[in-house]
């Protein structure tokens, strides 16, 4: 689905997540809850019960006060992608459901080479999806399903409500967004449920001008005229856009 040369190119960007995220297992998310790591965080004072080992005696000799070293933790984090599987994804010359399929399996590669837990499926069919897999074992699994997925039918906001799959993290929903519907409410579902919603808009060249996401305020803010959804997830190493 993916050539070499753009795994090469995806192996060097990384999903920036906007919060710490806090998972069952290590991994490489930066996490809300402390632990021992090479990467300092900060100081806390010391507490009867707490482990000698981490008091830091430099700190002890400035302040006269124990004071311990906390370290950042890192746990693993769930990415969601939704897919707009509708007919409306035929659209276009070319169609936007192979464009769909390609971003969804590159953020997949992103999620796996992390070691997220990552979890595929469509609107509208809440047992069309995979389970939550991890590591590059996963990738294959996900291609496959990617494969098989036909799609029909239409899409509507209240089918992103109705997913009861998708876990704490971040949830990519993919589609066109061609509904008279506004998406803004099950943008805050998905964010009362603890996940970060991001939409990628896809559009058939000969769609540019129908319109942008009616997100209203549950999710990202319009970025302006002519930028439509929110901007890509990515970043190269030093914190640089992917699509800078």
């Amino acid at each position: 689905m993916l050539s070499p040369a753009e795994l090469n190119l995806l192996s060097r960007l990384d999903l920036a997540y906007r919060r710490p995220v806090s998972g069952l297992y290590a991994g490489e998310r930066r996490s809300p809850r402390a632990a021992r790591s090479p990467e300092f965080a900060d100081f806390r004072p010391y507490v009867a019960g707490d482990d000698f080992r981490q008091i830091d005696w430099r700190a002890y000799a400035r302040l006269e006060r124990l004071m311990l070293r906390l370290y950042v933790a890192e746990e693993e984090s769930s990415l969601n992608l939704v897919l707009d599987a509708s007919a409306s994804m035929l659209v276009g010359a070319p169609p936007k459901w192979p464009s769909a399929k390609r971003l969804a399996a590159a953020l997949a590669f992103l999620g796996l080479s992390s070691m997220d837990r990552v979890a595929v499926g469509v609107l509208g069919d809440r047992r069309l999806r995979t389970q939550h897999l991890r590591g590059s074992t996963g990738l294959a699994r996900i291609w496959n399903f990617l494969e098989a997925v036909e799609p029909r039918g239409a899409a509507r906001p209240s089918m992103l409500t109705d997913l009861d799959w998708p876990r704490p993290g971040m949830t990519v929903v993919i589609s066109d967004f061609f509904s008279e519907e506004s998406w803004a409410s099950a943008v805050a579902g998905l964010r009362r449920r603890r996940q970060e919603p991001l939409l990628w808009q896809l559009l058939a060249p000969e769609e540019a001008g129908r319109g942008r996401v009616r997100a209203g305020a549950g999710a990202d803010r319009d970025p302006g005229p002519g930028r439509g959804v929110p901007r890509q997830p990515c970043r190269a190493p030093g914190r640089r856009p992917a699509g800078g």
